[in-house]
Parts: C-alpha cells; structure tokens; sequence
C-alpha cells in the first residue's frame, strides 16, 4: 500500500512539473529566472549578474566586455554572447562593442554566396571564347557569357535606356505645358497681351472680341469678377451639394484604398478571414506536443525566423539558441519552438504559432496543419461572421 502510495505522490509531483499551467506568464520585458520569478530584462551591453528578489522587479545587470562579448537587446542571459571573430577570406567591416557584434566581409578578390561558411576566390578569367560580364562581388562570382550576347545586351541597354529618357522628357514637357496654360486661364479670364507673349495654342485668348455694348470680352470678365454674382448657400465652389450631402448622397466615386478595399487586400486569398481556433478542453496533451514540434518540418526555413518573431520569439533567444546548436538547423527550430512552449504553455505557443503561419500568408501549411489538429480532436475551427 505505500508503494502504491508513492507512485501516486510522485506521478502528481510530475504532473504539476509538466504542466503548462503551472509555468508563470511574463510579458515581453521580463524573463523567467530559475526560481520561477519574472524579473525585468537587464539593457543590451549588459547581462544578468543576479536574478531578482522579488517578482516584476529588476536584478542586478552586468556589463559586458568591450571587444570580447556583447548582448544586442534587452536579455536575461545569464552570460553575454561572445563576439565572432572574421574567419579566413574575410576582414572586419566594424569592429564588437558591447551591443553589436562583429561585422566581417570577403576581401577583395573573394565572395561568399548566400549561408556560405567562408570566402571563396573569384575567378580571374573566363573560359575560351567567352569575356566578363559581371564582375566579382562580395557575395557573387565573375559571370561570363560569350561576345555576342554581351553586345545583344549592351544595346538592349541602350534601347530601354532611350525609351525611359524619351517617357521622362514628354511627361515634364508635358508637364510644364499644362502648368502655362492653366497659368496663362487662371481666375477664369486670359491674361492681356502686354503680360504674356502670344503663343499659338493660346492666342485666342489675347483677342479681345466684343460684347454687348461694344464692350470687350476681357472688359465684361473683369467687371464679372469685380461685381460678383450670389451663391446659393447650398452650392459652394469646390465642394460637394450641401443638399446633397443633407440627403446622404453625393455624385463622388469611393476613394481607392477605403478602409472595406484596404482590409479586403490585407486578407490571404481575397476576403478570406482567418478561422477562429478552439482548443479543445480534453485535449492528448502527447499528441499535441508531437504535432506542435513536427510543425518545424513544415515551414521552409527561410521563413523560420520571421515566423518565430511573429510567434513571441525576440532575436536573442534565436541568436543563443544558433549559437548552441551550430549548422544544426533541426535542432535550431527543435530548440525554439521548446523555448515558446515553456514560455508561454503548449496551448499558447500553438496559437501563436499559428497566427504567424497566418501572418506570413503560408496558407496551405495553415490548413495542413489545422487539419491534422482537427482530425487528432485537439481544435476546432470557428469562421468568424
């Protein structure tokens, strides 16, 4: 009977250990310490020295060492993290402080393609019969290709380069004509001969026609504007009927980028609103735990730490968690999204995460992955009316 007795004591101890509830929740400026307090993150150059006494408090924060460590935001490391040091093919473009690591280059004569480990020698010469027609950079090689396509490209250059001086030219011409004209009309009535020079397009405005009485044209324009006439109280210049405003509608078109258009085009496949996701309440906590981790197989990885970030992952949780786990991107993502969990409980950090698949607009993995939640009984889905 006390075996029986233990076994249950020690299986509730492990329940209360591994349950999500039991794990404090603190906001994004504090950290969990491992007395289980929440304790406000110590500035970037620092790091914690001493955890804090009392919850929603600060410790106390060291700092870190100029040239030899640093910490780029606010943390609760335990240690700063340890400047890098430029391998070889590279020389340093800044040097570490205590907030910013260390920033390193390909030298010249060498590049290093996207995720590459090191440098690598730029070729100094083309293949027979081909000539450069790319240079080497810092991060791509000499390009080659053969003499004929290099001229082909040369004066398709050219072409488009034409075309975009001769658009730029008509429509600044274009342009200014519009602006003398609608100067030389201004106020409704042409300007005299003695203040413009007649031009072809607007010389009828320099001739003075006569009006009634023998009046000129530009006489009765004047007097016109001198003597001017009632206005309707309801009909202003430039603005809409008063009395049709009084009857809720006007003769205007809708503004493009309204706020039904704006919220429309923001929505993954047109007007598409996100489902509401229900957690069910009796739940397999295994079964979730093993779907939530599996998540990391399905999202490409040059998403992965965008999607962390609009999951509740700052920076320097992701930059630990690399340093940790070098060239082991499985781990990598294992490790981060462990880190969510125990952050913010199984329930939470699958919602998150699931907001930023939604987020990023990664649609069929949102519905892979809801599906197989469904299909286990662990959500619902709810549209939104």
């Amino acid at each position: 009977m006390a075996v029986v007795l233990r076994v249950a004591v020690l299986t509730a101890l492990v329940l209360v250990v591994e349950s999500p509830w039991w794990i404090p929740q603190c906001d994004h400026e504090q950290y969990l310490d491992s007395g289980g307090h929440c304790c406000k993150r110590c500035p970037a150059g620092t790091h914690v020295a001493e955890s804090c006494i009392k919850p929603h408090t600060s410790g106390i924060c060291a700092p870190c060492h100029e040239g030899i460590d640093y910490t780029a935001h606010a943390n609760g490391f335990q240690k700063c993290l340890p400047c890098d040091e430029c391998k070889f093919g590279f020389e340093m473009v800044k040097s570490c402080t205590v907030k910013s690591n260390t920033e390193c280059r390909c030298k010249a004569g060498y590049y290093c393609p996207p995720s590459c480990e090191e440098c690598v020698r730029c070729k100094t010469k083309c293949p027979e019969g081909q000539i450069p027609v790319q240079n080497c950079n810092a991060t791509t090689d000499m390009k080659c290709g053969s003499p004929t396509e290099t001229k082909d490209a040369t004066s398709l250059h050219i072409v488009i380069t034409f075309v975009v001086v001769f658009v730029v030219v008509f429509i600044i011409g274009f342009g200014a004509f519009a602006l003398i004209r609608w100067k030389s009309t201004r106020n409704g009535f042409c300007q005299s001969d003695e203040e413009t020079s007649p031009q072809p397009w607007w010389e009828h405005c320099n001739k003075k026609k006569p009006g009634p009485n023998g009046a000129s044209s530009e006489s009765l324009l004047v007097n016109q504007i001198e003597k001017p006439g009632p206005v309707s109280e309801n009909k202003l210049p430039g603005n809409t009927d008063r009395s049709d405003l009084a009857a809720g509608s006007t003769n205007e078109e809708p503004l493009l980028g309204s706020t039904e258009s704006t919220a429309a085009s923001l929505q993954p496949n047109g007007s598409r609103q996100q489902p509401v996701v229900v957690v069910a309440k009796n739940y397999d906590f295994k079964v979730l735990d093993e779907i939530y981790l599996d998540s990391r197989k399905m999202v490409p990885l040059h998403y992965w730490k965008d999607l962390m970030r609009k999951s509740g992952l700052e920076d320097n949780y992701m930059e630990e968690i690399e340093r940790d786990h070098p060239s082991q991107t499985n781990e990598q993502r294992y490790q981060m999204l462990k880190t969510l969990q125990n952050r913010y409980g199984i329930k939470d950090a699958l919602l998150k995460l699931l907001n930023g698949i939604w987020a990023l607009k990664l649609t069929n993995i949102y519905e892979n992955l809801t599906n197989e939640l469904k299909s286990k009984g662990i959500i619902t889905l709810e549209t939104e009316d």
